[in-house]
């Protein structure tokens, strides 16, 4: 290790033989500082002394007194540098845990506990910011999930939103997912990624999921899907793809777009 970070760490770590490094150091250096500014004080004016105890006083006080003194004024700076060490590295992981429950607390405000997905603050406020581009909304409404709930229990209700969720995070991984509520969720798609929005349809047509009492329901969802305009509020934007959704559970299975939908009644 070299001499300077043996320094270092014995400042910052003034325990047993780190506290006699510093000492020695810093003796030998003053040491030398004195002792070669009082030679060249007494060469410059001329300065002599007899031969004897005198003349040794004269050139080993300066070396003495260092080793004197050093002890006095090193351990206790030495001590201090420790406790700034040591408040500082409490005050580093005092921010760090700070700085990571404010993470947490910000993803428990904008993402549903039991699927993972954004909430509806989160998605609300993600989806507002993305929507000035425009976007491909997905609306789901999961079937029959009242009955899922009523015979099989809330856990296996539970276990069909995580699943629908899922589905929904890989299929419309480039979007943003979220949960409006209950078992109502909603997609927002990058512009014009309708095979995305296709995808999802499919996907959700039939899914068979084993429950943990070993029996399998056959989980599908109504989906709505809806191109939004760059100018469009997501307001409205929910309006068009909901109305579509309901459209769509009344006429049967296949997948009915806005567009169709405003199809259908201006032809009906």
């Amino acid at each position: 290790m070299r001499p300077l970070a043996r320094l270092k760490r014995a400042w910052s770590e003034p325990s047993g033989w780190n506290v006699v490094i510093v000492t020695v150091q810093v003796v030998v250096v003053n040491a030398s500082i004195s002792w070669a500014v009082c030679a060249s004080v007494y060469r410059i004016f001329d300065i002599t002394f007899p031969a004897g105890a005198a003349r040794h006083i004269a050139y080993l006080a300066p070396l003495v007194l260092p080793a004197v003194v050093a002890p006095l004024t090193t351990v206790p700076r030495l001590r201090l540098s420790h406790k700034l060490h040591e408040s500082n590295e409490h005050l580093r992981r005092e921010v760090e845990r700070r700085e990571a429950l404010q993470r947490d607390l910000q993803y428990q405000a904008t993402h549903d506990a039991l699927t993972a997905v954004l909430n509806r603050r989160g998605f609300i406020e993600q989806a507002t910011t993305a929507l000035q581009h425009g976007g491909v909304l997905v609306l789901v409404d999961v079937d029959k999930f009242k009955a899922v709930n009523d015979v099989h229990g809330h856990a296996a209700g539970d276990q069909v939103l995580q699943a629908i969720a899922r589905i929904l995070r890989e299929v419309g991984a480039s979007g943003l997912t979220g949960r409006l509520g209950g078992d109502e969720f909603v997609v927002l798609l990058p512009p014009g990624d309708l095979s995305a929005a296709e995808r999802i349809q499919t996907c959700l047509s039939g899914v068979p999921l084993a429950l943990p009492d070993g029996r399998t329901v056959e989980v599908s969802a109504s989906v709505g899907i809806a191109p939004v305009a760059p100018d469009a509020t997501l307001d409205t934007a929910l309006a068009t793809v909901d109305a579509g959704m309901y459209e769509r559970k009344r006429v049967g299975r296949e997948p009915l777009t806005a567009d169709a939908h405003r199809d259908q009644q201006q032809h009906g």
